[in-house]
């Protein structure tokens, strides 16, 4: 009920005809202008297409009703805000700010400060937090609210000079603000990120405002203003909704009070401060600005700003933009701080409402405990600023510091403590960060950083407990101890000195470090050259012709802070800042000193297109003297380049440029410029992925080990002396070696050939052996064959004979069966055609019995046309009343349309009369009302309906006639239709009976036509069987003759075929016989020849003979006959084999007596040539003992080549200084990417072991056989592999080990994960964005490391193009990073609209327009150029 009751008062209000002050009159004009003219008539469906998020600035003027938006409508929109006048020279008139106009600021009766909300959409929820408790403190005190410097929420440009930001803003007719008196506010840095307002926070904060009932004054910050000059700002929408909202954009005077708007010029303060002295004397001075000596937070102090003289003494100065609170000391500048901790720098502040009295004098304070707190919590024996690695922290972690206990009892000028707040230094146990949470001091949504040496059990414990609570870890843990160098001071030493350092780290062998102390004899004992300082201070740099410079362009370059250089490119309407010569104008230096600058473009290339020469010329200090450097080149076919110096008034220039550039490398140390001075994004990465032989050349350029090339010159001399001796070695002793193999070749050959002939020759007698062996046996086997073979002979002879007397008897008994078998077949089918005839006759008989007097069936008959004329009436009556029914169903749907169309405009016109009984709504006439109405408006009494195209009032009682003449018309109708409807359904049944009297005709009709089509059936089918069945009975007959004649014929062919048969059979069987006796025969003469070649004695003959004895009893035997032709075959192949063994047995006798009586022809020049071979291999052996000395020299030499190169003595020298570059690269990481590490060694772990089965690659290198001292193989770095005394006595040293330590530097990145464990990456493996965070805290790492070691120094520092692939927290680190520098000029190129533009207070633009750049400088650096 109370929150209804508010809602309708607030409404009230709103309707009540209040002016609207003219800031916000434009503003919202501005607003409405944006998008176009928009018509404050807004149509509901407009409406609807609106975001959600601006609704609640849409619902009052919803629930208006007629009369407001017709007093609204004649109205036209609102004018576009004009563009607020810039700021004039200092000097001239500088408080040109206006007053605010509304009654409601002159009526507080105090106000509540407060600064820096930073709103974002992280912290949109703490910053909601803050203004409802700056609303009610102020609506409690009857105040208003002051704001020194706008929340954090960058705006886009264009809308903030049309005074609307890209998110939906309350329409330009929105309700009136309040004018009764109410607190007001003042703040500054009202956004978090200058640029697009975030649009949820946006629409929240202003949803928030529209509920406010006090005044506000703003003061614009530095992150919510847009343009450089400061006179377009993202504070605009927040004045739309609230009430009552003044934004101070210009110095202004206001109640005797200076409102100073944040501006980067700091000129424009200067002189408003000074003319509002003149004006009178001051009450207060409210601002956003720096303060020298003020504190950003409790370790660092702000090195420059306005200084606190410039205030007047004793006028109270209230100030945004440091987020600490405090009161400088000895002045009355008071900084009102942020309302909440944004940054862990900010652990332990107590935050506050500041409160001031109608006369701005400070009246009091109210503490504020909201959103996230940052604490420390340290391990016993971690220090709090030595942690390198930490997970998840914000981009100034690193400034966490102070106990618990010790933020709460903080000075005052610190800002008190937040009781359980503060940097660390409680013990980092999990009973004490229990105790911490039970008793509150820890609450959700605070930052714990946790620091300790290392992660253990309790550690984990703790990050667990703190979890669980919702209170975010950052893991601080102490980076390693970095091992001490393998020897210390190694730059102060002799060579002599680091030789034997080196010799005794690496266990070097003596008869190496014998000859490495040789090589150094000729150098002398001399520690490293100490190298050139340049201090380097530049002024300015001019240039003319060179790139887009046509005209020349001074820039100067000493004293300017962090500058962002962007580009304007006016020529190209396709790049926006491309090409507008930004970048060529800072790598202009590079080109002047003739550095490498990353580009591969030629002298010519940089010629202006317009011009015929390039020159640029840089002034400045070299190491105290001034100096002045021109270079030009000219363009064309053949250019030319010129080089001119001169330091301290003397002109250095020589008559031979290649002297000058000389003389400009040794005093500017030129070579370092591309690491110290200048860096691309390409120069970083090119650092960051740089081999061992790249990153140890870039160190060379730090420490000087030219001594040591000196000195690798002499071995690599004396290796290739060696190599040359070895190499003629090698040809003789390959010359050697081949006459040798020569030699021992012929010799082998020539035995080897004597003894193949002897062993040939016993083969060859061994083999005619075993021949004569076998062809006896062979002959003897024949002969028991042969008897076998006889013997069946005679048994198949016999069967033969038994198998001719029984065919004879066959034949004759075959003719007498056939006979008999023919009189019986004849006799059988007589018989059986007798009967067949017989049944043929009975059957045409009974065929020809039934039917007519032909035979011929009687089928019945049915007529079609008498059924179709008693068919005939019946359909006629169906189709009429069909005709009927459809007749009658189109007069009731006309009925039906007639009916809808009378509701119709009834219901248009009933529509007109919607809230006309209570008077209060508008009412909107149709065109289809107005002529049911007769078109006519009858006068009547103020209050009446008004039609919305005429605007003239209606009749209300002509208005309702008309309804009841409608209403009376559709009754009518409705009984037309309810007749109609009765008429259709009769004709509807009558229709259906005679459908059915149609269909039960036809179904008679159709059931007598089948049965007297089945009966034709019936009929027709009984003939045709008694057909078929005559038909089969001719056919059978027909089927039986046919079998008998081809039995007759079957039994004919048996005959026939079994006479031949046997006849066949004899004759085989004499052709058989006749066979077997030819190869009896043939048998017999076989052994008669064997046994008279052998000469076999008189008995063997007659014993292996064979006889008819037996042939009888096989005669029986059908096998003997059925084996007759192989027999046959065999007897003959039998006989042929006996001629060819018995002449096998002959030729093997005389060819043994032959070969035993040959002599060997080989065994006269075996003798000669053994001879000649040993002479031969005496020549190797002296030319090898000669090789493996020059070998062993060789390797030695190689030893001492590598201690002489970049992995040896200068890896060593060059690891002392990889700490002092590791310790900067972690300083500067720290603060880009809190996250990471970077960890440079000097070694890496190595496996050198050699696989199974191969050699080591030293043995591999050498081109003859591998020699002992080959295994003194280089210890690398601490390997310690020892050669002593064995090795000098020849016997092989001992493997070295499986793992080496190689020196090559590596790079590790560790990540900290999410868990918190530190994990390894390799460069390859990070992102763009972390790994251009690596590359540029190297680079700056290497740049102070040149700085430290005197190499050169500089004040200026130009970043191109290194935020790119950075994401704004990234940059914002970067940004953070560059303001500690020790340069006193950054110039950070980069594009137009991007981070760069948004985040540094002096930009610089290079525009380029009619083809010549030109610079227009940004901030106040114009008065210091």
């Amino acid at each position: 009920m109370q929150r209804a009751a508010a809602r309708a008062a607030a409404w009230r209000l709103r309707r009540a005809p209040v002016a609207r002050p003219a800031p916000l009159v434009a503003a919202a004009g501005a607003a409405a202008g944006a998008g176009g003219a928009r018509s404050t008539q807004t149509s509901t469906r407009r409406r609807r297409r609106t975001s959600t998020a601006a609704r609640p600035a849409l619902e009052p003027q919803q629930q208006r009703g007629a009369a407001s938006r017709a007093e609204r409508a004649p109205r036209p929109a609102d004018p576009p805000a004009p563009a607020p006048p810039p700021d004039p020279p200092a000097g001239a008139g500088l408080l040109l700010g206006a007053a605010p106009a509304d009654p409601a600021f002159a009526a507080a009766r105090g106000w509540v400060v407060f600064s820096d909300l930073h709103v974002s959409t992280k912290t949109v929820d703490t910053a909601l937090q803050v203004l409802r408790v700056v609303h009610r403190a102020a609506a409690d005190r009857g105040a208003g609210v002051l704001f020194l410097g706008a929340p954090h929420a960058a705006a886009r440009r264009g809308a903030a000079r049309a005074g609307a930001p890209r998110a939906v803003a309350p329409l330009a007719g929105g309700p009136p603000k309040l004018r009764r008196a109410a607190p007001r506010r003042a703040a500054g840095d009202f956004w978090d990120r200058r640029g697009d307002l975030p649009v949820v926070p946006l629409n929240r904060v202003q949803q928030e405002l529209r509920s406010w009932e006090v005044p506000l004054l703003l003061l614009p910050g530095n992150h919510d203003q847009v343009d450089l000059g400061g006179q377009h700002h993202s504070l605009e929408p927040l004045t739309m909704a609230a009430r009552a909202a003044h934004v101070f954009t210009h110095p202004t005077l206001y109640r005797d009070a200076l409102w100073l708007p944040y501006r980067r010029d700091e000129a424009v303060l200067r002189g408003a401060i000074a003319q509002a002295k003149a004006a009178g004397p001051l009450k207060a001075i409210f601002g956003h600005a720096d303060v020298l000596t003020a504190r950003m937070n409790a370790a660092h102090q702000a090195r420059d700003g306005l200084p606190p003289g410039l205030f007047p003494a004793r006028v109270p100065v209230y100030l945004g933009h440091y987020h600490l609170p405090q009161t400088l000391p000895g002045s009355a500048i008071t900084y009102v701080g942020s309302p909440f901790q944004v940054t862990s720098s900010e652990a332990g502040q107590q935050k506050r409402l500041l409160l001031l009295d109608e006369h701005w004098q400070a009246a009091g304070e109210v503490p504020l405990d909201v959103g996230r707190r940052f604490f420390t919590l340290s391990a016993p024996g971690a220090s709090s600023g030595g942690a390198s690695v930490t997970a998840g922290s914000d981009s100034d972690a690193d400034a966490v510091g102070g106990a618990l206990s010790d933020a709460a009892s903080g000075s005052e000028g610190e800002g008190g403590g937040v009781p359980g707040s503060g940097g660390g230094g409680l013990a980092l146990s999990p009973g004490a960060v229990g105790e911490l949470l039970a008793s509150g001091a820890l609450r959700r949504g605070d930052v714990a950083h946790l620091r300790a040496e290392a992660e253990d059990g309790a550690l984990l414990e703790v990050q667990r407990l703190l979890a669980a609570e919702g209170v975010q870890v950052q893991l601080h843990l102490r980076p390693p101890a970095r091992a001490a160098p393998r020897i210390a001071s190694a730059e102060q030493l002799s060579m002599a000195a680091l030789l034997e350092q080196y010799a005794a780290n690496t266990g070097m062998a003596p008869e190496v470090l014998a000859l490495a102390r040789q090589a150094l004899q000729g150098l002398g004992s001399r520690g490293s050259d100490t190298p050139p300082h340049s201090h380097l201070q530049l002024s300015d740099v001019t240039v003319e012709g060179f790139g887009p410079f046509r005209e020349p362009v001074t820039y100067p370059l000493a004293g300017r802070g962090v500058v962002a250089v962007t580009g304007r490119n006016e020529d190209d309407t396709a790049a926006a800042s491309n090409g507008a010569g930004k970048t060529s104008l800072l790598t202009a230096l590079l080109w002047a000193f003739k550095a490498p600058d990353g580009r591969g473009m030629t002298a010519a290339d940089y010629v202006n297109e317009d011009s015929k020469r390039a020159a640029v010329t840089v002034t400045g200090t070299i190491n105290g003297e001034p100096f002045e450097l021109t270079r030009t080149v000219t363009g064309g076919r053949r250019p030319r380049s010129g080089l001119a110096l001169s330091v301290g008034g003397e002109d250095l220039t020589c008559q031979e440029q290649r002297h000058t550039e000389d003389a400009l490398r040794r005093l500017f140390s030129s070579a370092l410029l591309p690491q110290t001075l200048v860096f691309t994004q390409e120069d970083l990465l090119r650092l960051l992925q740089s081999g061992d032989r790249e990153f140890k050349e870039q160190l060379s350029c730090v420490v000087d080990t030219q001594a040591w090339d000196e000195a690798k010159e002499v071995s690599a001399a004396a290796i290739t002396g060696l190599r040359q001796q070895l190499a003629a070695a090698d040809v003789v002793a390959a010359q050697a070696a081949a006459d040798a193999a020569a030699a021992a070749d012929g010799a082998a050959a020539a035995a080897a050939r004597a003894g193949a002939w002897e062993a040939d020759r016993a083969a060859q007698l061994a083999q005619l052996e075993e021949v004569g062996v076998q062809c006896v046996r062979g002959l003897e086997a024949g002969v028991d064959a042969a008897a076998a073979l006889q013997h069946e002979l005679h048994a198949a002879l016999a069967a033969a004979a038994a198998r001719r007397g029984a065919l004879e008897a066959d034949q004759a008994a075959a003719a007498a069966a056939a006979a008999a078998a023919a009189d019986a077949a004849d006799a059988e089918a007589a018989a059986l055609e007798e009967r067949h005839r017989a049944e043929l006759e009975q059957l045409q008989q009974r065929l020809l019995g039934g039917g007519g007097a032909d035979g011929s069936l009687e089928l019945p008959v049915f007529d079609e046309s008498a059924v179709e004329a008693r068919l005939a009436p019946l359909l006629a009556a169906e189709q009429a009343l069909a005709a009927r029914l459809a007749e009658q169903q189109g007069a009731s749907q006309a009925l039906r349309g007639q009916i809808a169309a009378v509701r119709a405009r009834l219901a248009r016109y009933s529509g007109i009369t919607s809230g006309a009984p209570s008077g209060g709504a508008r009412v909107a006439v149709a065109g289809a009302a107005a002529a049911a109405a007769g078109g006519r408006h009858a006068g009547g009494a103020c209050g009446s309906p008004v039609c919305e195209q005429c605007l003239q009032p209606i009749d209300l009682q002509l208005y309702q006639r008309n309804l009841d003449g409608m209403a009376g018309e559709e009754a009518e109708l409705q009984q037309q239709l309810a007749a109609s409807r009765e008429d259709e359904a009769r004709l509807a049944a009558a229709h259906a009976a005679a459908q059915q009297d149609r269909g039960a005709a036809q179904q008679q009709h159709a059931a007598a036509a089948q049965e007297v089509r089945a009966a034709r059936e019936r009929l027709m089918q009984q003939q045709a069987e008694q057909q078929q069945r005559r038909a089969q009975a001719v056919e059978e007959m027909r089927r039986l003759e046919q079998r008998q004649r081809l039995e007759q014929q079957e039994r004919q062919q048996r005959v026939w075929q079994e006479e031949r048969r046997l006849q066949w059979e004899l004759h085989e069987l004499q052709q058989l016989t006749s066979q077997l006796q030819a190869a009896d025969a043939q048998v017999a003469s076989g052994l008669a020849a064997a046994s008279e070649r052998l000469q076999l004695p008189g008995g063997a003959a007659p014993a292996r003979s064979c006889s008819f004895e037996g042939a009888a009893a096989a005669a029986d035997d059908p096998a003997a006959l059925e084996q007759a032709p192989q027999l046959c075959k065999r007897a003959g192949e039998l006989s042929a084999a006996l001629g060819q063994l018995a002449d096998g047995v002959l030729s093997s006798r005389a060819s043994r007596e032959s070969l035993a009586g040959a002599v060997n022809p080989h065994a006269s020049g075996v003798q000669a040539l053994e001879r000649g071979l040993a002479e031969q291999r005496r020549r190797v052996e002296e030319t090898r003992e000669q090789q493996e000395e020059l070998t062993k020299q060789l390797s030695l030499w190689r030893r001492v080549d590598v201690a002489f190169g970049r992995t040896g003595v200068p890896s060593f020298i060059l690891e002392d200084v990889l700490g002092e570059l590791q310790a900067a690269c972690s300083r500067h990481l720290g603060a880009l990417a809190a996250g990471m590490a970077l960890e440079l060694s000097a070694t890496s772990a190595k496996r050198t072991a050699p696989a199974a089965g191969k050699a080591p690659r030293a043995a591999k290198a050498a081109k003859a056989p591998a020699a002992p001292w080959d295994a003194l193989a280089p210890a690398g770095a601490a390997a310690g592999l020892a050669v002593g005394g064995a090795a000098a006595a020849g016997a092989p040293p001992a493997p070295p080990p499986a793992h080496e330590v190689k020196e090559e530097i590596s790079k590790i990145v560790r990540v900290r994960a999410a868990g918190g464990e530190l994990r390894e990456r390799s460069v390859a493996q990070l992102s763009g964005g972390e790994k251009k965070r690596v590359a540029l805290a190297l680079g700056l790492g290497f740049a102070e490391l040149v700085a430290a070691r005197s190499r050169l120094t500089s004040n200026v520092l130009v970043l191109d193009e290194v935020l790119e692939k950075l994401d704004e927290e990234g940059c914002a680190c970067v940004a953070g990073l560059l303001k500690s520098l020790p340069y006193s000029s950054v110039f950070v190129v980069g594009q137009a609209g991007s981070f760069v533009t948004k985040e540094f207070a002096c930009v610089d633009t290079v525009v380029k327009a009619g083809g010549a750049a030109r610079v227009e400088l940004g901030g106040g650096a114009a008065a210091r150029a």
